[in-house]
C-alpha cells in the first residue's frame, strides 16, 4: 500500500514538472501587452488612456483625459470610446494594482473584438499612476 501511494506520489510530481516546463508560469513583464509609465512616456503620437476601474473609483479620481470603460459597463460606455478613438492613438488601459485582471480584460476586448492592435495595459496601474498626478 505505501509502495503504491510512493508510485503515485513520484509519478504526480513528475508530471506537475513537467506541466511547469512545457506551460511555464505567466511572466507579465515580459508579456508584450504590458507597459510601464517609463515606456509610456516615450510613445510618440497621442494616447488615450483608459479607466478599467468601478466607476465609483474613476469619478473620484482618475487620470487627466482619461475616459472610463470597464468590463461591467463595457457595452455602455464603448461607444463613447469609439467616438474619441482613432487608428492613430495608442490605448493605455490602467486599473487599480499590477495584479488587477480588469484591464487585461478590456484590452484584450478592445484587440480581439474591435481588432484594435495598439492597446496595452499599463503594469502598475492606478497605484503607479495617482503619485504621478498632474
Amino acid at each position: 500500500m505505501i509502495r503504491g501511494m510512493l508510485v503515485i506520489l513520484v509519478a504526480s510530481t513528475g508530471l506537475a514538472g513537467l506541466t511547469y516546463i512545457l506551460v511555464p508560469p505567466k511572466n507579465y513583464e515580459a508579456d508584450p501587452i504590458y507597459r510601464t509609465y517609463s515606456d509610456v512616456s516615450s510613445i510618440e503620437g497621442e494616447i488615450l488612456w483608459v479607466d478599467a476601474r468601478e466607476e465609483e473609483a474613476f469619478v473620484e479620481q482618475h487620470w487627466p483625459g482619461a475616459i472610463l470603460l470597464n468590463e461591467d459597463g463595457f457595452e455602455d460606455q464603448i461607444p463613447a470610446f469609439l467616438e474619441i478613438w482613432n487608428p492613430d492613438m495608442t490605448v493605455l488601459v490602467y486599473c487599480e494594482l499590477e495584479g488587477c485582471h480588469r484591464s487585461l480584460a478590456v484590452a484584450n476586448l478592445l484587440r480581439e473584438d474591435f481588432q484594435i492592435a495598439n492597446v496595452f495595459v499599463l503594469r502598475g496601474g492606478w497605484t503607479e499612476l495617482r503619485p504621478l498626478m498632474p
